[in-house]
């Protein structure tokens, strides 16, 4: 699949996964701009279907104004490698934060309530996030959050072993079991959610007991009949 090509200057890796490098980049053009690039592996055995399921979501985004999400502008060619081209946002993200200090209530509560302003947004433009996770949500200096890779369509197929749940210090953790295999709702993100506020507050990701995989598989069948 070719896509179209940019012109940008890598500068710094930022960070890294299963699925991706993320770099710090320069326009070749328009003054220098910085944004953030996300260089998918080139060794990818399914490049092509990620892409464009990145590009989607992308695309659905669009309908979402907020200033807490993240504005990506779509999937790009550069320097011969598929990329996708956003916004770059100072900050750390939350995964690393908690890892040298759980967050105080109030801090928590800070965090998560302009996490819900823009679910809530979302919502009525029928788009969820589905891909919740410390890692999609940057404090920035003075305490403003930035979510990353929002544009989830409600009621579209979640697959379990999408590679986006799949890849390192992915979503699936947070994400609601009985949802995984069925359609992506708003409650996907609430649970999401709640469960990133656990980790914010305690340190430790919640974690299932293996002797509610039966119950999970019952809900699975009635979540994927209804959004």
């Amino acid at each position: 699949m070719s896509w179209e090509e940019r012109k940008l200057r890598l500068v710094a890796p930022l960070d890294g996964g299963d699925l991706a490098t993320v770099y710090r980049a320069l326009e070749r053009e328009h003054g220098g701009k910085a944004c953030a690039v996300s260089v998918l592996h080139q060794s990818l055995d399914n490049l092509d279907a990620v892409a464009a399921k990145l590009q989607e979501r992308v695309v659905q985004a669009r309908a979402v104004s907020h200033p807490v999400k993240v504005e990506a502008e779509g999937v790009f060619t550069i320097n011969g490698t598929t990329a996708l081209v956003m916004e770059y946002v100072d900050g750390k993200d939350l995964e690393r934060i908690v890892k040298r200090e759980v967050l105080t209530g109030p801090v928590a509560a800070h965090i998560v309530a302009q996490l819900v302003e823009l679910l809530i947004a979302a919502k009525q433009s029928d788009v969820a996030h589905g891909l919740l996770s410390p890692t999609r949500i940057r404090v920035q200096p003075g305490g403003r959050v930035s979510v990353l890779g929002l544009g989830g369509k409600i009621g579209s197929g979640i697959d379990a072993d999408d590679p986006l749940f799949t890849e390192d210090r992915g979503a699936r953790r947070y994400a609601a079991p009985e949802m995984l295999g069925g359609l992506l709702t708003s409650a996907m993100d609430v649970y999401a959610v709640g469960a990133i506020l656990t980790y914010m507050v305690s340190g430790r990701w919640p974690k299932r007991p293996a002797k509610q995989a039966r119950a999970h598989a019952v809900v699975a069948d009635g979540a994927s009949m209804s959004v």
